[in-house]
């Protein structure tokens, strides 16, 4: 199943990841990659279910397939970065600037998933 982290503590290690129809926990122990295990909202990810014994249903075997690290490693190689602001609703945006903090993209901000499409990756299979 693929859905969007909705929110990981880095030094718990633990989150939870939002589908359409609910939201599953998530520890650093189900995530599938390299070194230090960690998430980050809004990065995509690759999941499966598993219900434990009291009924609960967790996230296990978490892959990430579009993550913000990927997206800030691929600016940083352009030269640019990330700002994070928040839009006239409270909600998370991104802007893209360069070495001398001029905007490189819409100053309104943008979507992750706009985000990693300026940085030059495939979303028509991700999760919208």
């Amino acid at each position: 199943m693929k859905a969007m982290v909705k929110f990981f503590n880095k030094s718990k290690g633990w989150g939870f990841i939002s589908s359409s129809d609910k939201d599953y926990f998530v520890h650093y122990t189900g995530i599938k990659m390299d070194g230090y295990r960690y998430l980050e909202e809004n990065d995509i990810v690759d999941f499966e279910v598993e219900t434990l014994k009291d009924g609960r249903e967790i996230a296990v075997n978490v892959v990430p397939i579009l993550t913000m690290q990927m997206v800030k490693d691929a600016l940083k190689d352009e030269g640019l970065h990330i700002k994070t602001i928040k839009d006239s609703h409270g909600a998370k945006k991104y802007l893209v600037v360069d070495g001398k903090n001029v905007i490189q993209s819409d100053e309104q901000g943008m979507s992750f998933l706009d985000l990693a499409l300026y940085a030059g990756f495939s979303t028509s299979e991700e999760v919208a």
